[in-house]
């Protein structure tokens, strides 16, 4: 089940982060939350998702809004809230590899490519292009900022040949050393 274009953008989002670990301060094992905005993704007509859950058949809504606690995804007014954990062993594997940090461990598909353009301070910019799913590539650049081991935000602008352009931002914290029931 999709839940959103946004929850594929942020995902999208992370893989391109990911080509900068090697800058970025090692993160914290433990629960970690992302909150995301978006723009762009209505003009692909994409539904809003609090309007989609509220047409869904009740079974159907009720097994969406099981699957959303388990993953810690809830939907605000402009954004989505996702939690994940991340465990010492995912810490260990984003240090050894360029691909790891931000990539999000539902988010291997290896479709893109990017590079780091500058870093100054705790800031982070970067390029690449993606090819989708339904193989439309997209340009990406986007920048990494406020990093430490504890938090780091993103602001990423897409572009593509259908899809026009999409923006995101991510705000990302640690929570907790202990994940609780958050996978």
């Amino acid at each position: 089940m999709k839940l959103s274009r946004v929850v594929v953008g942020a995902a999208l989002a992370a893989v391109f982060a990911a080509s900068v670990n090697a800058q970025i301060p090692q993160r914290k094992a433990g629960l970690w939350e992302m909150q995301l905005k978006s723009s762009g993704f209505e003009a692909q007509g994409m539904p809003d998702m609090q309007e989609h859950m509220a047409q869904m058949p009740p079974e159907q809504r009720a097994q969406m809004e099981q699957y959303m606690k388990q993953r810690g995804i809830s939907f605000g007014a402009d954004s989505v809230t996702m939690r994940m954990c991340l465990t010492p062993q995912d810490v260990e594997e984003e240090k050894d590899s360029v691909d790891g940090f931000l990539r999000g461990k539902s988010n291997d598909n290896g479709n893109c490519k990017s590079k780091m353009v500058s870093r100054s301070g705790n800031e982070v910019r970067f390029t690449g292009v993606c090819k989708d799913d339904d193989g439309e590539t997209r340009q990406i650049e986007g920048r990494i900022y406020d990093l430490s081991s504890e938090h780091f935000n993103l602001d990423m602008t897409s572009r593509g040949s259908k899809s026009g352009e999409t923006k995101l931002q991510q705000k990302a914290r640690w929570v907790s050393a202990n994940c609780g029931n958050v996978k």
